[in-house]
């Protein structure tokens, strides 16, 4: 025979260099297995084979002692020149023939080089074997590198079904059916996968802490770290002689550290600790289960209450201390996520909660959970973050549970059990489902404030799956599932295309039909429980779809314009989309009520009725969404006015997250009329009061940027019907620091220097359109308000209490007619005539006078006592006018007034009055432009005591009658040639602010008014 016929035929025969083989095949020789530890190998001594073995034990050295980790047979000795390279391709080719389909065979490496670590992992002799002299790949290994790679994915596939049966769950499923295949994958997308073995815990020799090590990190003997034994006894000895004292970074170096049984003493009463438990099972857990541990917790936490009730009876709360504060702490997260959830009276609601958080993080400082971290300690962490977000601290959430996710990371939870743990198959669920509750709530944050997730890959842990469940994914595996979609979304590049986007809009949608039947569909709704959930579910895909689309609609690319996109049906999917998410948190607030205080739901339909209102166009689109956005409005409306408080202070606080919704849409409300109408930003001022709902109200409207029309302003001004409006102007005056205009609701302006003029200088200084004026307002700045054709000056200072104080100083008073039928003014005020005038410091006046200090022109009439003040009525406006006009001096309205006791300081004469003006609808609360001229005309008549030295001061209260009281103060300061300077003061609170659209300007005050 032809032996070189022969080998040319076999040549043909198979796809490789048959001479090539037969040289590697030469080389081979028989191997025997590795029996023993490294440590008894090099020092030639017997190893008994246990881990570790009674040898490494007695040395002091069990970290050491170890096998092989995925190899049972000796490595061959080398015998020339390529030799390592051509046992390791020995090896695996080996491998694939007698152990194809054998997991841990290929669980710590690569089973072939890739392209970005061929040439560190090749050596330049070793190179020979895969290459020819002519450089060039010998014939056939094309065909090889397809059958590892194809071997490669059966072998992943097959371990992840072997390890779903060791879990019986179907975890596997859940991750296949929501994870994109390689070919499914856009070209962008598509990578090589390594299959890495799973990690282990150690212990860390300096704290004593068990930690998780990933297999591809360093050394362990490197990072101090030892492979804890299954003797805890023995982990303790080992510990003994290596643990040094250290400080805990958190210690209070300044007082005693609180013990268990001190911090308990800020739980509820056990009917309490019962109800919020109950809250909590019923309207926070279905939602977000992160208390992975529940039956263990529901039976711990009666144990706990049976020994608190013992030792309250005993009076030794101490004994307390004993209690484990790291469950402390998960039971103080889980009361603060259920008081946030009942009926209790808002402020306590919110007290509540802050406390019982607080005391969590007492004991996680206590359980030092930085070095011992565990379960229950990230099972807190959770729930206040949850907490801290349905409280509208959003941005704190966020940021806690990075620091959160790094804790859950140091002992594991990221990756799937190790299939040698000891763990039960309960508590790898439990592991592996509370690492799902940490991305479940970090995913919606950063989706929420588009930042980068707290991690940047998906872990091998795949979604935990329920084994008691019936068919189809349940509510929480469907958001799980949600999450995973965004976290593959935020693995992609800055430059995400809008092919990517519909990708994984296409996957959100698929979520649905993986779903529980009772999740898709409500006619196979069971329970209230089930509808709850279903319209859950609807809102977090819906809104997830919502934004999807949005960023298409919104994105500057060619691609979203080319034919290949359809935006129309893509616009028309979003709006389909966040009118369902809308009406699904309808539906869901009709049915609980208390489950709609959690931010995400509230949050996610807000967000998809803003873009209801952005993106409507037609007609019966704007009909349907301004229908859904008014609904929406009147049910957080509601819900504001449950969750709104006052506090010791007198501000107002709002609990839970109405209060940032309902805002949102109201400056965003009746769609695209208000957001193409131009707008002006107007404020509410309760002038002279710093007590919301008392004081004068005041319209103060912001012009700084904008010029508007006398006809205008008077169109605005009625709209807001309140005694006056000032409008902020630039000054036309170069003395002067802004301009006010001021108009009562008939049209007319006033030029006064009263509360119209106070008020608003009250907001320009709180605005900050004067700087920082902090550093001076002890001893107060001057600035200059032109009224008119005068320019007055204002100082803005400071009291002791911290409130902004406003003081103007008014012009000289002039003394003008006097108003000498007595009678008929009594008639036209429904008094007494005998009621007119008063006597103070043994002088009796009785002279109703018009006096001005500012364009404004009023008449002062005095009476008698209070009494007689409070039987003044203004009932008979026509009357009123014609006394007004009677004095020839073009008065504005009439201030009547009368001595008053001054209890909180005896020394300053207190007067109180009443204002009334027939252009007002209503009684005034303050005059401030009457209170200037009753200063003068109480000096005048020689009424007043000095308080210093050639200083005269009065207080002045108005507004009693119509529930609005005011104080005025007022100093009165003689100058030379009898002139005076009369200065008023006061403060002001702001009540309420948003956009009023700017009338038009071609209508006129009359056509506005028909």
């Amino acid at each position: 025979m032809d032996t070189s016929k022969s080998q040319g035929s076999e040549q043909t025969i198979y796809p490789y260099d048959t001479n090539h083989i037969s040289e590697l095949l030469k080389r081979k020789r028989r191997t025997r297995g590795i029996k023993s530890c490294f440590p008894c190998r090099h020092r030639k001594v017997r190893c008994d084979g246990n881990m570790p073995c009674s040898s490494c034990l007695q040395r002091n050295h069990p970290e050491l002692c170890c096998l092989p980790p995925n190899s049972g047979h000796e490595p061959p000795a080398s015998d020339g020149k390529g030799s390592s390279m051509n046992r390791h391709r020995d090896d695996e080719m080996q491998g694939t023939s007698t152990h194809r389909y054998d997991p841990a065979l290929f669980s710590s490496r690569p089973l072939f080089p890739t392209s970005d670590n061929v040439h560190n992992s090749i050596s330049s002799e070793d190179q020979t074997v895969y290459l020819n002299e002519n450089n060039k790949y010998p014939p056939g290994i094309d065909l090889i590198l397809s059958r590892l790679d194809k071997m490669e994915k059966q072998i992943s596939s097959l371990k992840a079904e072997l390890r779903q049966t060791r879990s019986n769950d179907r975890s596997g499923t859940i991750a296949q059916s929501h994870s994109a295949s390689p070919t499914e994958l856009p070209s962008t997308m598509k990578g090589s996968t390594l299959v890495k073995s799973p990690g282990k815990h150690f212990v860390e020799d300096a704290t004593g802490a068990t930690i998780f090590l990933g297999s591809h990190s360093d050394p362990p003997v490197a990072l101090g770290c030892r492979q804890a034994g299954s003797d805890p006894m023995f982990n303790d000895a080992m510990l003994s002689d290596q643990l040094v004292p250290r400080t805990y970074p958190f210690t209070n170096l300044w007082k005693q550290e609180p013990g268990a049984g001190e911090i308990c003493e800020t739980l509820p009463d056990e009917s309490d600790i019962i109800r919020y438990w109950q809250v909590y099972q019923t309207n926070v857990h279905p939602f977000y289960p992160a208390l992975v541990t529940y039956e263990k917790f529901n039976i711990s936490l009666f144990e706990f209450m049976n020994k608190r009730t013992g030792m309250l009876l005993e009076n030794d709360t101490m004994r307390l201390d004993d209690v484990d504060s790291s469950w402390l702490a998960l039971l103080f997260a889980v009361l603060a996520c259920g008081v946030q959830f009942s009926n209790d009276p808002i402020k306590e609601r919110d007290l509540r909660c802050k406390v019982f958080i607080c005391s969590s993080f007492q004991c996680l400082r206590a359980s030092n959970f930085f070095n011992n971290t565990n379960m229950n300690q990230i099972q807190a962490k959770a729930l206040i973050g949850n907490c801290l977000r349905n409280n509208l601290d959003t941005n704190s959430a966020w940021i806690l549970m990075g620091s959160t996710i790094r804790l859950a990371q140091s002992i594991g939870l990221h990756e799937e059990a190790a299939s040698d743990a000891q763990s039960s198959t309960l508590e790898q669920f439990q592991r592996k489902r509370l690492w799902w509750m940490l991305l479940w709530q970090d995913t919606f944050l950063s989706f929420t404030y588009d930042r980068p997730p707290n991690i940047n890959k998906l872990s091998s842990s795949s979604i935990p799956h329920d084994p008691d469940t019936g068919p189809g994914f349940s509510f929480a595996e469907c958001v799980c599932a949600i999450c995973q979609v965004l976290l593959e979304r935020a693995r992609q590049d800055n430059t995400e295309t809008v092919t990517e986007i519909l990708f994984f809009k296409r996957r959100m949608a698929a979520i649905f039909e993986d779903a529980a039947p009772f999740l898709r569909d409500k006619s196979h709704c069971r329970s209230l429980q089930d509808h709850l959930e279903r319209l859950a579910l609807n809102i977090h895909i819906c809104y997830t779809i919502c934004r999807l689309c949005r960023l298409i609609l919104e994105s500057p690319s060619n691609e979203a314009h080319s034919p290949a996109v359809d935006v129309d049906s893509i616009k028309i999917e979003c709006i389909d989309c966040a009118a369902q998410a809308v009406e699904s948190f309808l539906d869901m607030h009709r049915l609980a009520a208390t489950v709609c205080r959690s931010w995400a739901f509230v949050h996610n339909a807000v967000s998809c009725a803003l873009t209801l209102q952005s993106l409507v166009t037609s007609s019966p689109q704007r009909s349907r969404a301004g229908v859904l956005v008014k609904r929406l409005i009147v049910v957080l409306e509601r819900e504001e006015q449950q969750s709104v408080w006052e506090d010791t202070d007198t501000n107002v606080r709002y609990f839970g997250p109405y209060s940032r919704a309902l805002k949102a849409l109201r400056e965003t409300s009746d769609g695209h009329i208000t957001s193409t109408m131009p707008q002006l930003r107007y404020y509410i001022i309760d002038v002279f009061s710093s007590i919301a709902y008392q004081g004068n109200p005041l319209a103060v409207v912001d012009t700084t940027s904008t010029t508007l029309t006398s006809t205008q302003m008077k169109i605005l001004a009625r709209q807001f019907n309140l005694s006056e409006t000032t409008f902020i102007c630039p000054p036309t005056n170069p003395k002067a620091t802004w301009r006010l205009r001021s108009f009562l609701p008939n049209g007319v302006e006033v030029f006064g220097a009263g509360h119209n003029s106070l008020g608003a200088w009250w907001w320009i200084a709180a605005s900050g359109l004067l700087g920082d004026i902090a550093q001076d307002t002890k001893v107060g700045r001057t600035y200059f308000q032109q009224l008119g054709n005068d320019v007055l000056p204002v100082d803005v200072s400071q009291s002791k209490l911290g409130d902004l104080v406003v003081s103007m100083r008014q012009g000289q008073p002039q003394f003008l007619n006097q108003h000498t039928n007595h009678d008929s003014l009594a008639t036209s005020l429904g008094i007494d005539v005998y009621d007119i005038g008063l006597r103070c410091l043994d002088i009796v006046v009785d002279r109703a006078m018009v006096v001005t200090t500012s364009p404004a022109r009023h008449l002062l009439v005095p009476v008698r006592s209070i009494n007689a003040l409070k039987s003044v009525s203004f009932a008979n406006k026509e009357g009123i006018s014609k006394e007004l006009a009677s004095t020839e001096s073009h008065n504005s309205g009439i201030y009547v007034f009368a001595p008053a006791e001054n209890e909180s300081e005896p020394k300053t004469p207190r007067f109180e009055a009443r204002f009334f003006s027939p252009g007002m609808s209503m009684e005034d609360p303050a005059t401030g432009s009457a209170a200037g001229p009753l200063a003068a005309y109480l000096w005048a008549n020689n009424l007043l005591a000095s308080m210093e030295i050639g200083v005269y001061g009065i207080e002045v209260v108005q507004g009693v009658q119509t529930g609005r009281k005011c104080v005025m103060h007022l100093s009165i300061e003689p100058n030379k040639e009898d002139s005076v300077t009369i200065t008023i003061s006061g403060t002001g609170v702001l009540v309420a602010n948003g956009h009023i659209m700017i009338p038009d300007s071609e209508v006129s005050f009359s056509e506005a008014l028909c």
